[in-house]
């Protein structure tokens, strides 16, 4: 009888023992789980506060290191342009005189050669010349949108962003490159166009109702009148043998229809060069990509 009591406490106290060391197993591990916890949640405090900060910095070390490149290309540049420049100043007295030489026997040909280079650059293409004096000759009507809060933002943006234009074709033109260069698409719920122009002004990122939204309310602000337009476009953006439904802007001049799409032009830019391949164009111009 003792020894089973005996064995009986024994096994209580390994029992004991044992449940001891998993609370204790438990604890640590909780202990370590809250730590790591902190410790990740202090970082993403520390980023949410100071973004502006973190970003500086960024930009910062980017032009440390665009400064540490322009320097070392800029010397070597100087080396060059000083053994070009010794060469220049040994011969330049010959040229000189070889080049007064020149004119004085062939003005006639020095003449033509001028002409022939104001022929081979011309400043504005013969289209553009004439959309731009269509344009020009539009009778303005400007007309401030209904919308309290989209009326007084456009008070405030629409003059920054024409601030250097010289005429009404310059005005479209800058309101159009401001959609492009500061927006983004996005797939996003439809509301009326006023709040949808309001939007993407304020968010910077939105569908094709939301880009011809925001231009179709810029445009009439500045008076030029314009319509939206709804179709398809084709090819899909990710299908190369489908139609997607799609809107834009346009303008009518001399009896003729003319195309503005400023987030198709957004896609076709990508990250670079606006390259205005949807920029005043005919339907007939524009056949291969739009169902009008």
């Amino acid at each position: 009888m003792r020894h089973k009591k005996f064995n009986k406490r024994k096994q209580r106290a390994r029992q004991i023992r044992f449940f001891c060391k998993m609370i204790t197993i438990t604890a640590l591990l909780f202990i370590l789980v809250m730590v790591c916890y902190a410790a990740s949640y202090l970082i993403d405090c520390k980023r949410k506060v100071n973004p502006e900060l973190m970003e500086t910095q960024e930009e910062l070390r980017e032009s440390d290191s665009l400064f540490e490149e322009n320097k070392s290309l800029s010397g070597a540049l100087e080396d060059e342009g000083m053994l070009i420049g010794s060469a220049e100043k040994a011969s330049g007295s010959q040229e000189e005189v070889s080049e007064s030489q020149e004119e004085v026997s062939n003005p006639q040909e020095t003449a033509s050669s001028n002409d022939v280079q104001q022929e081979e650059e011309p400043d504005v293409p013969e289209s553009e010349s004439r959309v731009r004096e269509m344009v020009n000759d539009l009778s303005l009507n400007p007309q401030p949108p209904n919308d309290q809060a989209l009326k007084v933002l456009l008070e405030q943006l629409m003059p920054q962003i024409t601030v250097d234009c010289a005429d009404t074709y310059e005005r479209v033109k800058a309101c159009y490159d401001y959609l492009i260069e500061n927006c983004r698409y996005s797939t996003t719920v439809k509301y009326d166009y006023a709040h949808d122009a309001y939007l993407l002004l304020t968010e910077f990122h939105g569908s094709c109702t939301y880009y011809v939204a925001a231009l179709h309310y810029m445009l009439l602000y500045i008076g030029v009148d314009n319509s939206i337009a709804s179709g398809y476009r084709y090819p899909h953006p990710e299908t190369s043998d489908k139609t997607s439904f799609h809107r834009w802007i346009e303008i009518s001049l001399d009896g003729t229809e003319y195309v503005l799409d400023p987030q198709w032009e957004d896609t076709l830019a990508g990250d670079g060069e606006i390259l205005y391949e949807r920029f005043f164009y005919t339907h007939e111009e524009l056949s291969l990509f739009y169902a009008f």
